[in-house]
């Protein structure tokens, strides 16, 4: 489906075990979410591997992170896309997160290794993700 998008990325960079052969959504929201919107993003994810989705999102703090976390607590499939180049973890306490979300679904980008992204190249990276989505 990346393919398919105006300016697609040349090619993706991928670590983890998981092939992408189920619906995919996405979950993504603010960094600095209330206690009820964590909450809520995790029972999300979980339904949502429990009803045979993989879940997408971007490893961010705050809704992103809690997405992964509700699709890993129910052994659900879950795809991480960065802003950086896979060696590049950030933020820098989702270390153990990026770890499971390795051996348990996928991390994606489409930035070399060493690759730091600034904050303004931001929208460039929803086109992984949508491609994901829609794929």
């Amino acid at each position: 489906m990346l393919e398919e998008l105006y300016d697609s990325p040349i090619g993706l960079y991928w670590k983890g075990t998981f092939k992408v052969e189920r619906p995919c959504i996405g979950i993504v929201g603010t960094r600095q979410p209330s206690l009820y919107g964590v909450e809520v993003a995790r029972k999300f994810a979980s339904g949502l591997c429990e009803s045979g989705f993989c879940v997408v999102s971007g490893l961010a703090r705050g809704i992103d992170t809690a997405a992964h976390q509700g699709a890993l607590s129910v052994g659900g499939p879950t795809i991480a896309v960065l802003g950086s180049g896979l060696d590049l973890i950030y933020p820098p306490e989702n270390k153990a997160l990026y770890d499971e979300i390795c051996t348990k679904g996928a991390v994606i980008t489409e930035f070399p290794f060493g690759r730091r992204v600034p904050p303004y190249r931001a929208p460039l990276l929803g086109r992984a993700a949508e491609g994901c989505v829609n794929g």
